[in-house]
C-alpha cells in the first residue's frame, strides 16, 4: 500500500512509466533534472578510493544508470513505499558495486598479494572468503557475520586500501585473518633465514608491539578505514566483524 506521504511521488513514477512504456524516453530527463546532481556526487564519493579518475567513472556509471531507466521497468515497480529518491538510490548503489568490482579485477595482481595464495588450489572466492570469516570467535555464520554483499565489497576494499597505504600492515592483517599467531608471522617473516629461537622470539615482540600499537598499529590503521568505509555507505560500525581483534 502507498505511504499517505509519498502520494506525491508515486504519482509522478506512474505518469513516467506511462509515458516510457509509451517510447517516450525523453522524460527520463526530468529524473535526470530532479536527481542527477546528488546522484553524482553521490556516485563520486564511493568511487574515489579506487580510481584516480573517479570523476569520470562516477560521470559513466550514472549515464548508464539513466539508460537503463528508461527502460522503464524499474520506474514502474516503483509502489510508493519509502520516496521515490531513496527507490531510485537502491539501484544505483548496486550500480555502483557492479562497477567497483569491475575496478578491482583490473587491479587483480595487487588485489590477489592481499587475499589470495597462489599455492593454495582452492578458487580465489573461496579464499578471500575464508580469509574474512576464518575463527569467527562468536563461531557466526558467513550469513550471520555479514548482512549484505554490500559489507563484504566493503572489507575487501578496505585491507586492499590498507595494502596501498602500509604494505607491512596489510599483511599482518592477512595472517590475522588467516588465524596466525605473533609467533607464527614471525615464522613466515623469518622462514628464508632458517632462524633460531631467539631471533623468532623477538622478531614475535616486534611484530606484536607493531600490530597492537594504540595508534599507529595495524589493527587500528585497519579499522579506521574499515569505519570510515561503512560509515560512507550508511552502515552501522557496530556490526564491525572485530571481534577478535
Amino acid at each position: 500500500m502507498t505511504d499517505k506521504k509519498n502520494k506525491s511521488d508515486y504519482a509522478f513514477a506512474q505518469r513516467l512509466c506511462v509515458a516510457l512504456r509509451n517510447i517516450q524516453e525523453e522524460v527520463i530527463e526530468k529524473l535526470s533534472k530532479r536527481f542527477h546532481r546528488r546522484f553524482l556526487a553521490f556516485a563520486k564519493n564511493r568511487l574515489r578510493t579506487l580510481s584516480a579518475h573517479y570523476e569520470q567513472d562516477a560521470l559513466s556509471v550514472l549515464n548508464k544508470y539513466w539508460i537503463e531507466l528508461s527502460k522503464g521497468d524499474y520506474i514502474c515497480k516503483y509502489e510508493g513505499r519509502g520516496t521515490l529518491e531513496n527507490y531510485m538510490m537502491r539501484r544505483l548503489k548496486a550500480r555502483i558495486i557492479d562497477k567497483k568490482r569491475k575496478m578491482l579485477r583490473t587491479k587483480e595482481d595487487s588485489f590477489s598479494q592481499v587475499l589470495v595464495n597462489p599455492g593454495d588450489d582452492r578458487p580465489e572466492d573461496d579464499q578471500i572468503d575464508a580469509a574474512i570469516y576464518k575463527n569467527d570467535p562468536q563461531g557466526r555464520t558467513p550469513d550471520q557475520q555479514l548482512a549484505s554483499e554490500q559489507l563484504k565489497q566493503i572489507l575487501y576494499e578496505s585491507l586492499f586500501e590498507l595494502k596501498t597505504k602500509y604494505p607491512r600492515d596489510a599483511d599482518y592483517i592477512k595472517m590475522y585473518l588467516d588465524g596466525m599467531t605473533y609467533k607464527e608471522m614471525a615464522q613466515h617473516e623469518l622462514a628464508s633465514c632458517n632462524p633460531d629461537e631467539e631471533t623468532v622470539r623477538k622478531r614475535t615482540n616486534t611484530i606484536k608491539v607493531r600490530f597492537t600499537r594504540k595508534e599507529t598499529g595495524s589493527r587500528v590503521r585497519y579499522e579506521k578505514i574499515l569505519v570510515r568505509n561503512m560509515e560512507k555507505y550508511g552502515i552501522d560500525a557496530r556490526n564491525l566483524p572485530l571481534d577478535g581483534f
